[in-house]
Order: structure tokens, then C-alpha cells, then sequence
């Protein structure tokens, strides 16, 4: 996924929390250190993309953000 559809897309997380591109990326980068990878951003040619480079467990990543021990 791009980052412009991320941030300009319809109910994307963009339009829903009204990011700007600095933002959006600051986030991104922070879901790739925490998700060890899984979640990546990378940029070819000018265009940043959003990878998805593995399967994520959605409820151990929220209880990890919030500080939970559901390891």
C-alpha cells in the first residue's frame, strides 16, 4: 500500500486521524520496530510503500502497544 493511499484514500488512517505525511511515516516506522519487521516501509523511485512482510497476531501486537503480558 502507498503511503499517499494511506494518508488520502477513503476512511483511511490518514483522513480518519488527519495525519500529515510526517506523522503517518513517524508511525509507520514505529510499527516496524515494534512488529520486529513485519510491518515495513521502504522507498523505490520516490514512492514509499507500506509491506506487510509477515503474518501479524492483531491481539498480541495491541496487548504489546498497551502494555499488557499476553505474550
Amino acid at each position: 500500500m502507498s503511503v499517499q493511499e494511506s494518508l488520502y484514500g477513503p476512511q483511511s488512517p490518514g483522513q480518519a486521524f488527519k495525519l500529515d505525511e510526517n506523522a503517518l511515516v513517524e508511525y509507520i516506522e514505529a510499527l516496524e520496530d515494534m512488529t520486529d519487521g513485519a510491518i515495513a516501509l521502504d522507498e523505490t523511485a520516490g514512492l514509499k510503500q507500506i509491506y506487510r512482510r509477515k503474518n501479524l497476531d492483531s491481539m498480541r501486537l495491541l496487548a504489546r502497544y498497551y502494555g499488557g503480558n499476553n505474550s
